[in-house]
């Protein structure tokens, strides 16, 4: 080809890519801690009003399941009545009608319509230093056929971790678009595995990391450890490590419990390199859960709704 050509060419490809991107509508300004937590109070509302209980016991069991961090108690209220947020919060929006607010609360159609509206496969990622894992154990019922369990391996070696992970979730899920649960170190690994691997990433609709350790285990030596992890995590979880080639943004939740300290380990790291935000990683945290072994269900079916509403939010 004529060099003037091929010059034209590839210009006329960026071109046609910059357009993609600026042609796409900004998505609505969204709090996913807001969504989610709501989310839950009225998953154990529709609990509550099953069971016959109070609504000084509900409000008890949502304090309870979707605790505030020290000196948030009064950011907002998640009793009172959800329409209240706007309809940018209203599931139905985003999944169709049959997924109102009081939908969630009976909750026995949600998962039909769950579902229909996000075909993606769930692969569950098992590993240890896992500090909720009896909310990932209720994520995988409410799932179902929907989800692959699998154990992160070599789990001396957070490379090695993350290059066996890339072949365990093509073998569990070989084609189509994927949800990854991460718990534990999983929530390292996870950031290996998609940062060498672009053919995956272009498949992964969300990454969640319930009660992970994104920026390493507090206070511990070796390649899991925060001292370790921090500066590796720095250069590495950015948007153009992490880009895709489809048009759209990657959400990287985490929601961690009371007992994980301090908690900025369990969380991702926002980005802030020069990229034009918000191509790329979009790290959100969805808060601090409670342990209470009777909430856990309730805080899974939150989290496969709210990563169903967000996804369809950005889907443009």
């Amino acid at each position: 080809m004529d060099p003037v050509m091929a010059a034209s060419t590839a210009a006329a490809a960026v071109l046609a890519t910059w357009a993609g991107w600026l042609s796409v509508p900004a998505p609505p300004a969204l709090s996913a801690e807001r969504w989610f937590k709501t989310m839950v109070a009225n998953v154990l509302l529709g609990q509550a009003d099953a069971a016959g209980s109070t609504g000084e016991a509900w409000e008890s069991a949502v304090r309870d399941a979707v605790p505030f961090s020290e000196g948030e108690a009064t950011r907002w209220s998640l009793t009172e009545d959800p329409a209240l947020l706007g309809a940018d919060y209203d599931p139905a929006r985003w999944l169709g009608g049959a997924c109102s607010w009081e939908a969630v609360s009976r909750w026995e159609a949600l998962p039909i319509e769950l579902k229909r509206a996000t075909p993606a496969r769930w692969v569950v990622v098992r590993a240890p230093h896992a500090a909720a894992p009896l909310v990932v154990d209720a994520l995988l019922a409410e799932l179902g056929e929907l989800a692959t369990a699998i154990e992160l391996e070599h789990t001396d070696d957070p490379a090695r971790a993350g290059a066996q992970l890339a072949g365990a979730i093509d073998r569990a899920v070989d084609t189509g678009r994927v949800v990854l649960v991460v718990e534990g170190i999983a929530a390292i690994a996870v950031v290996h595995t998609l940062s060498a691997n672009a053919t995956l990433r272009d498949r992964v609709s969300a990454v969640l990391s319930v009660g992970g350790w994104p920026l390493g285990l507090p206070d511990a030596d070796g390649p899991w450890g925060d001292l370790a992890v921090r500066p590796w995590m720095a250069r590495t979880f950015d948007h153009r490590t992490l880009d895709t080639e489809i048009v759209g943004r990657t959400p990287w939740f985490s929601t961690y419990t009371v007992t994980q300290l301090p908690p900025e380990l369990a969380t991702y790291p926002q980005v802030t390199d020069d990229r034009a935000d918000p191509w790329g990683v979009e790290p959100q945290s969805l808060g601090v859960l409670g342990i209470a072994p009777e909430h856990a269900q309730a805080a899974a079916r939150a989290l496969w709704l709210l990563v169903a509403c967000w996804t369809a939010s950005r889907a443009g």
